[in-house]
């Protein structure tokens, strides 16, 4: 995973708190290029769907996303990534996949997890 944020100084909570504010959203793409710095959307996007569900712990955030029977059909998915916004907005992550060939006869889900260590450089 690629993240795009970062975060100065902020407490654990803080950091979990951008991340189920700023992961509202989830997208699906046929990119197949690795991920950069500056990346700011996916390669190829082909939907995005506001997040399914969300789960947090004290020290994690897991988005999940959900892409049904009608959407996509026809393509290979290869990339899927993280956003804030239903259709420009700020990338939280994104990733590359095995490639899938979407039909109607599959759905697929998405989960991205967030795992945060705060570390203090003194």
């Amino acid at each position: 995973m690629g993240v795009t944020n970062s975060f100065g100084t902020a407490t654990l909570a803080d950091v979990i708190s951008y991340l189920v504010a700023n992961t509202t959203h989830v997208a699906i793409g046929t990119g197949t290029t690795a991920f950069t710095t500056g990346d700011t959307t996916l390669e190829t996007e082909t939907v995005r769907n506001a997040r399914q569900t969300y789960s947090q712990t004290t020290s994690s955030v897991t988005t999940s996303g959900y892409f049904n029977s009608t959407q996509a059909n026809g393509s290979s998915i290869t990339e899927y990534g993280v956003f804030n916004d239903d259709t420009t907005g700020t990338m939280a992550s994104r990733d590359l996949a095995t490639a899938i060939a979407k039909t109607a006869n599959v759905e697929i889900w998405v989960d991205e997890t967030y795992n945060v260590t705060i570390t203090l450089n003194t």
